[in-house]
């Protein structure tokens, strides 16, 4: 399947599950502090293991913080390692969200080459990698987290992730 493809797949299944749970929505019993979760794709491209922060704000809606660590991916024949660092702010009040946001990705390279010296052959270099989310999330009263969301990294690509966690 084509990025394009996938893309249009997991917007067209996010507008169906917040339509569904909208309509089911209900207020959260507790408020839940922080979150683990695993993603695939999103900010950290291949997968990542994240912990989150979770901050309430005036009229219900909330500030989610989180770091994680990203699984190693080669782009371009250079192998990177992401840290990514997420501010999201979820609209609303019910188990189902809209949330938007932004991420850094400190990022390591490391990379080896067929150039002619030993000093051109390899080297590392460290980055930052800015990416935005738009996307749904549904916080469940026992504590299930999942969350899909557009994350286009500003610097490379069009991109998207899937999560699933848990709230404690």
């Amino acid at each position: 399947m084509k990025l394009p493809q996938l893309l249009s797949a997991l917007f067209f299944v996010t507008v169906v599950l917040f339509t569904v749970t909208k309509s089911q929505a209900q207020e959260l019993p507790v408020f839940r502090k922080n979150a683990v979760y695993a993603e695939l794709g999103g900010t950290a491209v291949k997968a990542s293991i994240s912990y989150e922060r979770l901050k309430p704000l005036k009229k219900g809606n909330t500030l989610a913080m989180s770091i994680g660590v990203g699984a190693p991916v080669t782009i371009e024949g250079t192998r990177v390692f992401m840290v990514p660092m997420q501010f999201n702010w979820l609209l609303g009040k019910s188990a189902s969200r809209a949330e938007l946001g932004f991420s850094i990705n400190p990022a390591y390279h490391t990379y080896t080459s067929f150039k002619s010296t030993p000093e051109e052959r390899s080297g590392q270099y460290y980055t930052a990698m800015p990416s935005i989310r738009i996307g749904y999330r549904y916080m469940g009263p026992k504590g299930l987290v999942f969350r899909a969301g557009y994350t286009p990294m500003l610097v490379m690509f069009p991109w998207a992730g899937v999560s699933l966690g848990y709230s404690f």
